[in-house]
């Protein structure tokens, strides 16, 4: 119920409820650097630093590098570039429709480790902005081939499928041959009768669902072999699938909550 009503506000109103919900927590616990305070957290639940630690191990184990040149898709306010500070050694890239959460990021992070660069981009989500471009067209905005790692870290699950095409098409165009790319899903696999608690996608298209009509974007779940089309549409490959306990599953990973799905550009 919570949710629903969350999702009649607008944009700004649901940062605005967020800020105001949390700021006497922050006022009694300051967070450490480059956290955020918990008012300004609008991406994710759970702990902050740990998911993002979590995180950074699993891109080890699927070839991350120091000297890689990294891209963040839906940078957010950090939780991805936190920890990367620590071990890269190369250039970051990262980009946000929310431009709130990519000033915080060049204040707290660029100003410490200048080769981490946060991009705000005006594209219209009905989740998070109330205006923009229509993401559908967007092209990134970086050269060819420029990428070695990546991650879209809950980022199509919230967009619609012409938009997640796109998103895919515009990965594989700035990723190296043989580059990789982490990507999260909401998966449609006819278990989610499993589902506990409040991820459910009762409005089906066939190949994806929606949690809510009035804000479409808000969570968008797809058919594996939607996504699978796309992927190979785009030059992906997908190397590793690992299934998210969001359905009511034993958790298989500390990162997947969502599904995760490792790509690979094909060479």
């Amino acid at each position: 119920m919570w949710r629903r009503l969350y999702y009649l506000l607008s944009p700004a109103w649901r940062l605005a409820a967020r800020w105001l919900r949390y700021l006497p927590y922050d006022l009694l616990h300051p967070p450490p650097p480059m956290v955020p305070p918990r008012r300004l957290m609008y991406t994710g639940r759970g702990d902050f630093v740990r998911q993002g630690e979590d995180w950074l191990r699993f891109f080890q184990d699927q070839g991350l590098q120091t000297h890689h040149y990294f891209l963040d898709v839906g940078s957010g306010i950090g939780r991805i570039a936190r920890p990367l500070t620590q071990f890269l050694s190369g250039p970051y890239e990262g980009f946000d429709v929310v431009e709130m959460g990519v000033r915080w990021c060049q204040r707290h992070i660029t100003s410490r480790y200048p080769q981490f660069h946060f991009r705000h981009v005006r594209l219209h989500n009905d989740l998070y902005t109330a205006d923009g471009l229509a993401a559908d067209r967007f092209k990134f905005p970086y050269d060819a081939a420029t990428f070695d790692f990546g991650c879209a870290i809950s980022v199509f699950t919230h967009l619609l499928p012409a938009e997640t095409r796109q998103y895919l098409h515009e990965t594989a165009r700035v990723m190296k041959p043989g580059g990789r790319f982490v990507a999260t899903f909401f998966l449609l696999t006819g278990k989610e009768s499993e589902v506990r608690g409040s991820f459910s996608f009762p409005h089906n298209f066939g190949h994806y669902g929606l949690m809510d009509l009035n804000v479409q974007r808000a969570n968008v779940a797809y058919s594996p072999e939607f996504l699978e089309e796309a992927c190979r549409a785009a030059g992906w490959r997908v190397r590793l699938a690992v299934p998210g306990s969001w359905r009511g599953i034993p958790p298989s990973h500390p990162v997947a909550f969502q599904d995760v799905w490792v790509l690979e550009k094909e060479k």
